[in-house]
């Protein structure tokens, strides 16, 4: 059963870096950052099929 995570701070080092682990190990991840173009590039390269929402 994989588990459901948000990660704050995605587009950063660490938070990229955990969000790759989390994903690999099949684990549903949520993805939050400042930066909208990297986020976009983050989730692509981890294969995440995502809806980007700005606030």
């Amino acid at each position: 059963m994989s588990e459901k995570y948000v990660i704050f701070g995605a587009t950063g080092s660490i938070g990229s870096s955990l969000a790759e682990q989390l994903k690999n190990s099949g684990n549903n991840i949520h993805l939050v950052g400042r930066n909208e173009s990297e986020l976009s590039s983050i989730s692509e390269k981890l294969g995440c099929s995502h809806t980007l929402q700005m606030f």
